[in-house]
């Protein structure tokens, strides 16, 4: 287990939900097997040695893999970082571009006000020719 706490570190905590499974099922198999462990302690017989060693056997497996997974992941994730180099930082923009912008912005506004008001008129016009046909 402290080989498997020492390769979570190393991925910062930072694991897939299936990992997270996998874990819950690597904590059953280890209360299982300290279980097993228990009752042969209580009454050792044939049975339960042989009982405690399939356990043991699966349980080392399970470890054993899941190390395994854990390495690759490790390895696929430094690959990763490597290849992806990161984000240039964007170039400031100079004082003048903003106040182009500012200054256009200022000519938006009365473009509309003026396409507002020569539609009132028009809507206007229109009624009033309208009404006196």
């Amino acid at each position: 287990m402290e080989k498997i706490q020492e390769l979570i570190k190393k991925l910062d905590n930072k694991l897939p939900s299936s990992f997270e499974k996998r874990i819950d099922g690597y904590n059953k198999l280890t209360e299982r097997l300290k279980l097993a462990q228990s009752e042969h302690d209580a009454e050792p017989t044939e049975q339960s040695e042989e009982s405690l060693a399939q356990i043991q056997e699966y349980f080392d497996d399970v470890q054993q893999d899941f190390i395994e997974d854990l390495e690759d992941l490790i390895e696929k994730r430094a690959k990763e970082e490597k290849e992806t180099p990161p984000a240039p930082a964007p170039d400031p923009i100079p004082a003048e571009v903003i106040e182009e912008k500012e200054e256009k912005s200022g000519m938006g506004f009365l473009g509309i006000a003026i396409g507002a008001l020569l539609l009132v008129g028009s809507a206007g016009a229109i009624n009033y020719f309208n009404k006196n046909r």
